[in-house]
């Protein structure tokens, strides 16, 4: 008598799943979605194209602080002369004899600014300084500037002259140009701002005023 065979049960397959990603397939869930994302970009479209405008400037601005850290702006400018007063240790800073006025605004490396010496005054009495031009190097603590004016309303470059920066004290060589505008070298300091500015040809132009004003007397008593 044969054994009657059993059954077996196979379980039934699961349900397929739902991705819940599936709602995208249909149109009206993505037209629903894009509706919604877009009347909240017009909702806040005044403060994202603000942020839009302003990002720009913001760039700059980070730059403009970077440029103006790694090339020392601060360190750079302000005035250096050879006899500044409040150095507590002036007689080691072995500053030269002959007078030099440097004033520099440096701004992201970029030099402008004036440089004034009596050989200046000698050239042409009624102006003490020439203006400057220049960049810092990447070594950051030497620049070459170029010393120029306007002669006839055009501009012209009358010299080159290298600057060398040690802390507190500037070294200033000229190079190429009308050197004997400069001394050969010289060394001069930061001005805490504590010594009165005088300008250097104070002394030539009164003396050249009052000569100017005998020979205009001069001829009216010669006059016919």
């Amino acid at each position: 008598m044969s054994k009657k065979s059993k059954k077996v049960r196979v379980p039934a397959p699961p349900p397929p799943t739902r991705s819940r990603w599936q709602w995208v397939t249909k149109p009206w869930a993505l037209a629903v979605a894009v509706g919604a994302a877009l009347g909240a970009v017009l909702l806040n479209i005044n403060p994202i194209l603000s942020n839009v405008r302003q990002l720009p400037s913001e760039v700059q601005k980070t730059s403009d602080q970077f440029s103006s850290w790694y090339y020392q702006d601060a360190a750079w400018s302000g005035r250096w002369i050879n006899d500044p007063e409040g150095y507590v240790d002036g007689a080691d800073l072995n500053l030269s004899s002959e007078r030099m006025a440097i004033d520099m605004n440096v701004t992201n490396g970029i030099i402008g600014g004036t440089i004034a010496t009596p050989q200046i005054c000698d050239a042409i009495p009624f102006f003490d300084f020439r203006l400057i031009r220049g960049r810092v190097n990447a070594t950051r603590t030497s620049a070459r500037v170029v010393v120029w004016d306007i002669f006839e309303g055009h501009r012209r470059d009358v010299a080159a002259v290298d600057l060398k920066l040690d802390g507190s004290v500037m070294t200033v060589v000229p190079k190429e140009g009308s050197v004997t505008l400069f001394p050969a070298k010289a060394r001069i300091a930061f001005d805490p701002g504590e010594t009165p500015s005088a300008p250097f040809c104070e002394g030539r132009q009164a003396a050249i005023e009052r000569t100017m004003e005998e020979m205009l007397k001069a001829r009216q008593t010669t006059a016919p």
